[in-house]
C-alpha cells in the first residue's frame, strides 16, 4: 500500500527497458568512470582470473595424471606396484582434487569461497588484537 504512494522518477529521453539494461549501466559507468581509477581495478581483476584460470589447469592436468595412475595399478594381469593402502590415498586424492576443480571451475564459487576466507582471516586478527 505505502509503494504506490511514493513518487516514481523517470530519467528524461531515457526509456525503462534502457533502465534495467545491464550493458547500458556498464557503459555509462566507464564512461564516467576516470582511466586511473580503471585501469588498477582490471589489472587486479585480470591477475586473479589468470590465476584462478592457471590454477585450474594444474588441477585438471594433476587429476588426469592421478586417474591414469589408479587404472594403471587395476588392470588385470598386471603386478599391482602399490598396496590397497596407498590406492585408498589415490582415490582420496582424485575426490579432493574433483572438489577443487568445482570450486576453481564456477567464478562465482570462487570469489564467494576467496571473501569468505578474507572474512576469516580478518575475523582471526580482530580477535587478536581486541
Amino acid at each position: 500500500m505505502m509503494a504506490a504512494m511514493l513518487p516514481v522518477y523517470v530519467a528524461e529521453g531515457v526509456t525503462e527497458p534502457e533502465l534495467g539494461s545491464v550493458e547500458n549501466i556498464q557503459k555509462i559507468v566507464k564512461e564516467k568512470t576516470p582511466n586511473f581509477i580503471v585501469k588498477p581495478i582490471l589489472y587486479v581483476v585480470d591477475k586473479i582470473d589468470g590465476f584462478r584460470e592457471s590454477i585450474k589447469l594444474k588441477i585438471e592436468v594433476r587429476k588426469t595424471k592421478t586417474e591414469s595412475e589408479i587404472k594403471s595399478d587395476t588392470e588385470p594381469g598386471k603386478e599391482n606396484t602399490t598396496t590397497e593402502f596407498f590406492r585408498a590415498f589415490k582415490y582420496l586424492e582424485v575426490f579432493i582434487l574433483i572438489l577443487l576443480l568445482f570450486i576453481f571451475s564456477i567464478q562465482l564459487l570462487y570469489y564467494a569461497f576467496v571473501v569468505f576466507l578474507i572474512l576469516m582471516i580478518a575475523r582471526f586478527f580482530w580477535f587478536r588484537i581486541y
